[in-house]
C-alpha cells in the first residue's frame, strides 16, 4: 500500500485529502479528507501519520483510514514540517511556523504531547531528523541562531 497527499499547481494550493493506493495496481483503497496537507504522510508504528497545515496531527489506521487519534498542538501558528516518527520509543515530532519542535508520545489509540521546545526564534527550514540509536532529534534552520 502507498500513501500520498496531493498538491495543486503551485505551493500555495494544497488539497485536503490523503489517498491510500495499492502499490502494485494503483487502485484506490480509500481517501480521507483531513484539512490542508502540505507534507507527505509517514507510515510507522502501525499507522499513517499526517500533519495538516493548521497544526493538527492525525494517526490513521493504514488498512481503513479510520482516525486512531488526533492532536491539535498549537493555536497560533501552522505546521512547518513533519511528521517524523521515532518508532522504537513511540515518539512523533512536528515543527510549527513559530519555530517550535513538538514531541508526542504515540500510545495505541491515544497520544500525549510530552513537550514543545522553542528553537530561539529560528526559522526552521527542514523536517526533523532522528538518530535512532541515540534518539536524538536534529532540526535545520535558515537563521544564524538557535
Amino acid at each position: 500500500t502507498s500513501f500520498t497527499s496531493l498538491r495543486g499547481d503551485d505551493d500555495s494550493q494544497s488539497l485536503p485529502t490523503v489517498f491510500a493506493l495499492n502499490s502494485v495496481t494503483g487502485a484506490r483503497l480509500y481517501t480521507r479528507s483531513l484539512g490542508e496537507i502540505r507534507m507527505p504522510p509517514v507510515l510507522a508504528n502501525n499507522g499513517v501519520f499526517v500533519a495538516t497545515h493548521h497544526a493538527t496531527l492525525f494517526k490513521l489506521d493504514p488498512n481503513t483510514g479510520a482516525t486512531s487519534w488526533q492532536a491539535n498542538f498549537t493555536a497560533t501558528s501552522y505546521t512547518r514540517n513533519g511528521p517524523v516518527v521515532d518508532a522504537p520509543i513511540n515518539m512523533v515530532y512536528v515543527v510549527d511556523t513559530s519555530g517550535r519542535l513538538v514531541g508526542f508520545r504515540d500510545v495505541c489509540t491515544i497520544t500525549v504531547q510530552l513537550w514543545a521546545t522553542a528553537l530561539g526564534g529560528a526559522k526552521v527550514s527542514s523536517a526533523p531528523t532522528i538518530h535512532s540509536p541515540t534518539h536524538k532529534v536534529y532540526v535545520g534552520s535558515s537563521a544564524d541562531r538557535a
